[in-house]
This record gives structure tokens, sequence and C-alpha cells, in this order.
């Protein structure tokens, strides 16, 4: 590498080493405060609730029974005669048996393999059965009425990109937060300094005053003035240090008290010229979770009108099963010499006359839908009237900056001329005042803007 490069590079490192950016706060900000672990939290909760969700339509496997179930006592049994009677009985009636269901999301029905086993011990008789069901595969599903699983994995698709979309808006606001503390941390580090200043350059005219005075070529109320303008430069310089001590706190509780803010911080330049108002409304549309989530919304509305009109609505189900049974005194024929096992049954529940039960529940439940797409579009409207105001804000604030700027410039130079007149004797402490607190007053807006600026930037998430 050529040595002056190698130099400079070097130098320039010393410099940015030595003081604290924005970029360098915002990047630590984004990994290692509470506000971007939450964002992570987020993630991984959404995560989990999609994940149970496709356990719960996944394989289910079970092991039941009842082992042992015994009961001695007495039963009361109804005769042929129509009379109770009370008969003492003593048996044990065990069962276990295991289930491996699934459900199918996309029609929301349900199959099922399933395997068990139960024995009845008559101690009064000394007696025994078994009873068993070596496998039977059975399935059920709703001919009519809702289907709750497809909307519900549609909607945590849905979620997982609003919550993709709504943790850039949490990082912009982490941007956003710490981009305002830090300016209250460079506001008032840029009034010690402004104050620091004028202690140092009111002491340097106040020993040229007192020689002056020895000399009888100065008025006893212009030195009255420069011990006042002294007084007071010391007065603003503590109320500073106050305020820098109150604007770090603020900032180091943001950043989980984790980072250290004792280096000066550096004023960040803007990086934008103008800003494209079409494009920036076209980048939110894309980007900002509200357009998602409003449509979110109006879709779970849609699909409540199909629930309450299928739930008001007529009903039919399908079941049916295949497998062996056996029951026998043995155990080993029930697995050996097992019987057919079959059944299927149709059932159905038609309301007839519900006094438009049906008709008015959907009826309100269309209005809200209705509801929701006038509120959602109304949200919007006012979203993309907020962003289309920020953009130009944000476009005038780059002007004003410019300006701010120049002036900022103009009024350093003033004040240097205007010491160097003061020095001559050929103005008085009231002009160089005015030309104290006109470059001070001048950074400060500087900073001020170029705070808006960067507020803005990061709120349009640029």
């Amino acid at each position: 590498m050529n040595k002056k490069v190698f130099v400079l590079l070097l130098f320039l490192s010393g410099v940015v080493c030595g003081q604290t950016t924005l970029p360098e706060l915002i990047s630590f900000g984004l990994t290692e405060t509470y506000q971007s672990k939450n964002i992570q939290l987020r993630r991984q909760i959404l995560d989990a609730e999609i994940a149970s969700f496709k356990a719960a339509v996944g394989w289910q496997l079970g092991l039941g029974g009842q082992v042992p179930a015994y009961a001695k006592s007495n039963l009361s049994t109804v005769q042929n005669d129509g009379n109770i009677a009370f008969q003492a009985v003593n048996y044990n009636n065990s069962s276990i048996g295991a289930k491996l269901s699934k459900t199918i999301w996309q029609t929301g029905g349900e199959i099922q393999i399933a395997s068990g086993l139960q024995r009845f011990d008559n101690f009064s008789s000394q007696k025994h059965v078994y009873n068993g069901i070596p496998i039977r595969l059975s399935f059920r599903q709703k001919l009519t009425g809702y289907n709750p699983y497809k909307w519900e994995k549609e909607n945590n698709q849905i979620k997982k990109k609003i919550n993709q979309r709504q943790s850039k808006v949490d990082k912009m606001m982490i941007r956003r937060d710490i981009t305002e503390a830090f300016f209250d941390v460079l506001l008032a580090q840029n009034e010690i300094q402004a104050s620091e200043n004028d202690v140092a350059l009111t002491q340097e005219l106040m020993n040229i005053a007192q020689v002056q005075d020895s000399l009888g070529v100065i008025s006893r109320k212009q030195l009255l003035q420069l011990q006042l303008q002294l007084k007071l430069a010391q007065s603003k310089l503590n109320i500073a240090d106050s305020q820098l001590m109150s604007a770090k706190s603020r900032l180091s509780t943001l950043l989980g008290n984790r980072k250290n803010l004792e280096d000066k911080f550096a004023i960040p330049l803007p990086v934008s010229s103008h800003a494209d108002v079409d494009a920036i409304v076209h980048f939110a549309k894309a980007n900002r979770p509200e357009w998602l989530e409003y449509r979110r919304r109006i879709q779970a509305q849609s699909e409540q009108v199909k629930w309450t009109a299928r739930k008001y609505g007529p009903y039919i189900g399908l079941e049916a099963s295949v497998g062996v049974i056996r029951s026998d005194v043995a155990l080993s024929p029930i697995y050996t010499d097992a019987q057919q096992d079959y059944g299927i049954s149709l059932s159905f529940n038609i309301p007839i006359f519900d006094s438009h039960l049906k008709q008015n529940k959907v009826l309100t439940e269309k209005l809200k839908l209705e509801e929701q797409k006038n509120e959602s579009q109304q949200a919007l409207m006012k979203l993309e009237d907020e962003i289309i105001r920020l953009a130009k804000e944000f476009d005038a604030c780059q002007k004003r900056l410019d300006f701010a700027k120049e002036i900022q410039d103009i009024a350093t130079q003033n004040l240097k001329i205007t010491t160097e007149t003061f020095k001559q004797g050929l103005i008085n402490i009231a002009e160089l005042n005015l030309a104290i607190q006109a470059k001070n007053q001048a950074l400060r807006n500087y900073l001020t803007e170029t705070r808006r600026y960067w507020l803005f930037y990061y709120e349009l998430n640029l």
C-alpha cells in the first residue's frame, strides 16, 4: 500500500475512533437492546404458534385405557314387570387402546387408525370374556359446514408476512428513538462547547480590557459588561453540564446501560438530496405492515360471514369405518380369527323454520364486514396522506438544512471578524455579544435541522 494513503487512512481511523457516531449506536441498538430482543421474541412466538397449528393437524398417536376398572357394589336394574331390583356385582372391566389420527386441514375431515382390547371379569360367576379390535380405520367428514383449518393456515401465512414487515417498522422506531436521544446528547455537547468557547473568549477579552483599563483607554462600564459576560458564560456552562448528564442518562437507558457514551458525538451528514414522494409511497405500501393487516382483517371478517352462514344452515356429516373385531373367552382368536367390522352413517340436520335467525345473523356479519372495509380504507388513506406529508416535509427539511449550513458558516466568519474588530477597540461589547449569540444560534439551528432530517429519514424507513 502507498505510504501516504496508509497514513491518511490511519489519521481518519483515529478521528472516527475518537468519536461516537449515530450509525454505531443504531447498529448496537438493533442487536443488543431490549427492544431488539423483543422483536426476535415476537417472531419466535409467531413461529411457535404456526408450529403448533402444523402439529395440531399432523399425525397424533395416543394410548389410553382403564386398568383396573374394578367395582363391588349394588346396582339397580329394571325388571320385566317394571320394578327395580338391586343386584350385587363384583367385576373388573379393564380396557386399553391406541389411536393414530390426523386432521385433513384442506377439508376439515379426520382419519383415524385404532386398536383396542377389553377384558370383563365377573368374579361372582368366575367368568371372563375378551372383546378386541385388532385394527379399525375410520373417516369422519363434514359435507357441509365451515372448515376453520383452511383459513387458519392462510391466516398464519399472512401473519408471518405482517410480522416480517412489523419487524422492519420496529427497527425503524429503534433507529428513530436512538436518533432523537443521540441529538439530545449532541445538542447538549454543543451547548457545552459553545459555553466553553464563550468563557475562553470572554476571559481573553477580560485580560485585554484589564491592560486597557490600566492605560485608561477603556471605560469602567465596558469592563463591568465583560465581567457580566464572563459570569453569564460560566453559568450557561454549568447548566449545559447538567443537560448533558440528563441526555446521556436517557440515551444510556435506551441502550440498556451497556454502551460507553464518554466520547464526543459526531454530527451525521445527510445522505440524500431529494425525496421522491411516489417512490416513498410505493415503498411504504410494499413494506409497511398496515396494508397487509387491514387486508387480513377484512378477510377474517369474510370468513366470519361464511362461518355464520354454515353454522345456522343445513348440516350433513359422513362417518365410515372398516376393520376387524372379535369377542372370545380366549385372547388368541381375537388376533388370529377376527371378524369383519364396518359401518357407514350419514347424519343431517336441516332447519325448516328459524324465525329468520340465520338471515339476521348473516346480515349482522355482512354489515360488520362493510364497516371493516370502510374503517380499513379510511385508515390506509390517512396513513398514505401522512407518508406523503412526511416525504414533503423531508424534502423541505433538506432545503432548510442547506440554508442552515450556509448561515452557520457566515455566522462563524462574522464572529471571527467582529472579535478582531473588538480587540482593536472599534466596536463595543454589545456588538460582540450579538455576534457570539448569532454564531451559537446558527450552530444550534443547524443541529436542530440535522436532527429533523434524520428523524424524517428513519421514520420514512429510507
